[in-house]
């Protein structure tokens, strides 16, 4: 009775690659968390910007915060983590409850976004921070 081919064979230096393996992580996220810090700055700056009649991007893009009280453009926040040894999270945020009427407008009132506008109008600064 013949058995089907078998091939069986042991890798040595696991730990080794191992190792590498994980300094190569940690280096990613060393060199990462920098353009992360400068794209999060980026995108935090351009949502607290006051909305003014006139203010759009080159693509009509209407940009900033609305703001009457300054309640809204000061709830705006931003951080970044570290989330394992291969990923950087920025974020940009605001916990303020009113704050989702204001981005995504209610059946009572129009939509004046902050936040993704924000990120639109950057789309391409993004891309040059993170290929760089």
């Amino acid at each position: 009775m013949r058995t089907n081919p078998v091939a069986a064979f042991v890798v040595k230096g696991l730990d080794k690659m191992s190792k590498n393996l994980i300094k190569s992580a940690e280096n990613f996220t060393g060199l990462m968390k920098p353009k992360m810090e400068k794209a999060v700055n980026l995108i935090y700056d351009t949502a607290r910007i006051k909305r003014s009649n006139g203010l759009s991007s080159e693509r009509g893009i209407v940009l900033g915060v609305p703001v009457k009280t300054g309640r809204l453009r000061d709830s705006i926040r931003k951080s970044i983590s570290l989330s394992g040894i291969r990923r950087v999270v920025g974020k940009v945020w605001t916990d303020l409850f009113y704050a989702k009427y204001v981005e995504y407008g209610t059946s009572k009132m129009t939509a004046r976004p902050f936040i993704r506008p924000a990120l639109d109008v950057n789309k391409e600064k993004l891309k040059k921070i993170f290929s760089e």
